[in-house]
């Protein structure tokens, strides 16, 4: 006798089903408007920050092969084309970084919430994982910066989306085509950076994690894994050659012992709290950015926390969880062991393993593994557990809401105790004002400066040549000055300049005349006490018999003759007599100046008459 379940009983199943599978999606989305919420205000109150403004200047004007090379052991092409194009289309404004960082969130977020399912089905876990993901501190710590910001939330899409093709390989009867879309994605997220090289490797260890249990895992799953990673894993091997090809790691270790050292301290005071939310508050030494500094009490707490959390989690399925957590652990003494041999040259500060950007995507696959530790769907299942009652069940599911609620109250304050930390940087209010004062804005051309340096508390010297105005303008410096000059102040503003002289030319022995100097000759002209190695301003005060070309090297005994020759200035004099500002690099008691006429001809000369040569300074008043 067969028997039938009314039609009626079936339709309010589906119904009940699609309500619910509603509510969820609901869940899903109110998480994902809350933590692009908070982006948007974190981006809204930051602005460009050092790397933005030497990426643009250092790959502006290249070939596609110049996008292949390296830059500070980075190999980031499309990165750096991004941010080149960024800046031809809004130069110095915040607005077009901070939208694209959002974009890129909101595509990392929707596609976080497809994996978080896969894994773990509609369920408490998956809002308790996905949740983890998008109010990441460590994300959240890159996200604000544009450059850090770009590479991290690529390798966020690009995991997202590699993980995404594998979960959906392993239930096709087409895994290849699984394959090769992922390997698309993986190509994508390595152009823009080179830490995209461990997405295969992470994702082999989730794999494995999704199919192995006590029992083992099947022969057939085995292949399809093998078949879906044949392509991913060949372009991962011939990625590493190209990478280590062209930015190969630094062949001396003077300074590890600093970054050894600095290992307990950022386990403490960064990746512990920030694995329950974040390190509450943070420290900045201008013009560093901001690092971690947890009080030690919420270190504490944090690791002991950790503690307990990890002796409940290995209780079931110990085997298979310990592995899982032997596996995070490795991915993170590998991020410290190639941040110890990558920044390992002198004056590197043990302050570098407390930027929370390091590790944005080490936490991001650590709750990946703790996802597939709980994947059950296609493989035998842990062994039984004993019956809890529902009051039992409910009380674990109201911790599970309360533990997740927690960390990301701590993730709000840590944000906002983040952007604190960056309330004395005035770069905002310098590009604002450069932006005017240069006609970036488009309001009028840009006038003639010569070269000069940003404010230290921007850009310091250790980044010379990108630490000019030039660098975050994108607009050339002139070499001379046929008028008073001005420059840009500490403000940002454009102001009347002068030189203070740190050193002066001498007058010359020529009656009415000064320094003679006859067409097709050199002639040095000495300084009345030598200058240190810099950029200088000289007052040239000079007339000619014709126009001419004067060219002004610095030679001294440190250098070669084509070092000398590489820094060398040409300035360009007529009849008039009037001073003339020239921008001189280099250092020493001589200037050297060669004059050629521009007519050819050898029986004209040039009378240059004694002038101040030091920084170009606003005037007083």
């Amino acid at each position: 006798m067969r028997l039938s379940i009314p039609t009626h009983l079936t339709v309010t199943r589906a119904s009940t089903s699609t309500v619910k599978r509603a509510r969820f999606t609901a869940l899903l989305t109110l998480v994902a408007i809350v933590a692009l919420g908070v982006r948007g205000w974190q981006l809204s109150q930051r602005t460009f920050y050092w790397d933005d403004f030497i990426i643009p200047a250092t790959f502006r004007g290249g070939s596609i092969g110049d996008y292949f090379t390296s830059y500070d052991g980075h190999l980031m092409p499309a990165s750096a084309l991004v941010q080149v194009v960024a800046h031809r289309i809004a130069p110095l404004n915040w607005a077009l970084p901070a939208t694209l960082l959002l974009v890129l969130s909101a595509v990392a977020a929707a596609l976080w919430a497809r994996v978080c399912v896969r894994l773990t089905g509609r369920s408490l876990t998956t809002l308790g994982l996905y949740t983890a993901l998008l109010f990441s501190p460590f994300l959240m710590d890159a996200a604000g910066w544009w450059s850090a910001g770009l590479n991290a939330l690529a390798w966020q899409v690009g995991m997202a989306g590699f993980t995404l093709c594998f979960l959906s390989a392993r239930s096709s009867p087409n895994p290849w085509r699984h394959s090769l879309i992922a390997t698309a994605i993986l190509l994508l997220a390595l152009c823009f950076t080179e830490k995209s090289l461990t997405i295969v490797p992470a994702a082999v260890a989730l794999a494995f994690l999704v199919d192995w249990s006590v029992e083992g895992a099947h022969d057939s799953s085995r292949s399809t894994i093998t078949r879906f990673f044949a392509a991913p894993g060949a372009l991962f091997l011939l990625w590493c050659v190209l990478y280590l090809t062209l930015c190969p790691l630094p062949a001396e270790e003077p300074a590890r012992e600093s970054l050894w050292s600095g290992i307990p301290t950022s386990l403490f005071s960064t990746v512990l709290p920030g694995a329950l939310g974040g390190p509450l508050s943070w420290d900045r030494w201008s013009p560093s950015s901001a690092f971690a500094t947890a009080p030690t009490w919420w270190s504490i707490t944090s690791a002991a926390l950790l503690l307990i959390a990890a002796s409940i989690w290995l209780r079931r399925d110990t085997r298979r969880r310990a592995l899982g957590l032997l596996v995070i652990v490795g991915y993170l003494a590998i991020i410290y062991l190639l941040l110890s041999r990558a920044r390992s040259t002198t004056g590197t500060s043990d302050l570098l393993l407390r930027s929370m950007h390091y590790f944005a995507d080490w936490f991001s696959f650590a709750v990946l593994v703790v996802g597939c530790c709980l994947f059950s769907l296609g493989r035998p299942h842990a062994p039984a557990r004993p019956d809890v009652s529902s009051a039992h069940a409910r009380g674990a599911q109201w911790l599970g809401v309360c533990t997740v609620v927690c960390a990301v109250a701590i993730s709000l304050i840590s944000t906002f105790t983040w952007v604190g930390a960056w309330r004395d940087d005035r770069t905002a209010d310098y590009l604002a004002n450069l932006r005017a004062s240069t006609k970036l804005d488009g309001s009028g051309p840009p006038p003639p400066l010569l070269g000069q340096p940003v404010p230290l508390d921007i850009l310091t010297p250790v980044v010379h040549p990108h630490d000019q105005v030039s660098t975050l303008t994108g607009q050339p410096p002139v070499t001379q000055l046929d008028h008073e000059p001005r420059i840009i102040d500490e403000s940002g503003q454009i102001v009347d300049a002068e030189v203070v002289a740190s050193a002066t030319t001498q007058q010359g022995k020529e009656p009415e005349c000064g320094v003679r100097i006859t067409a097709g000759e050199s002639q040095p002209i000495l300084l009345d006490k030598p200058l240190p190695f810099g950029d200088w301003t000289w007052q040239l005060n000079a007339t000619a018999s014709t126009d001419m070309t004067l060219t002004i090297t610095t030679p001294n005994g440190l250098e070669d003759a084509k070092e000398t020759k590489s820094r060398a200035t040409k300035v360009q004099v007529d009849s008039e007599l009037k001073p003339r500002w020239v921008r001189v690099s280099g250092g020493g008691g001589i200037l050297l100046v060669r004059a050629e006429a521009d007519s050819g001809t050898s029986d004209e000369y040039v009378c240059i008459g004694a002038g101040g040569i030091g920084p170009l300074v606003a005037k007083a008043g």
